[in-house]
């Protein structure tokens, strides 16, 4: 991912609370698909990349059942 940037920096940038999004970070709660779209255009990342698509396609690809 491309910025560097705090928990907080980031929940401002995207128009979440903090709280709300440690609990993304954290894996308690997974995000709407806009606010998913908003918090990968601030990393200068895509949506795939952040719920790991390409790593688990492969896991997939060699037969590894998911987590």
């Amino acid at each position: 991912m491309g910025k560097r940037l705090t928990q907080e920096q980031l929940a401002l940038r995207v128009g979440i609370s903090l709280r709300g999004y440690k609990t993304y970070e954290a894996g308690e709660r997974i995000p709407r698909a806009d606010v998913a779209i908003r918090i990968a255009g601030a990393l200068d990342s895509t949506v795939e990349a952040l719920f790991g698509a390409k790593e688990q396609a492969k896991r997939t690809a060699k037969g590894e059942k998911s987590q």
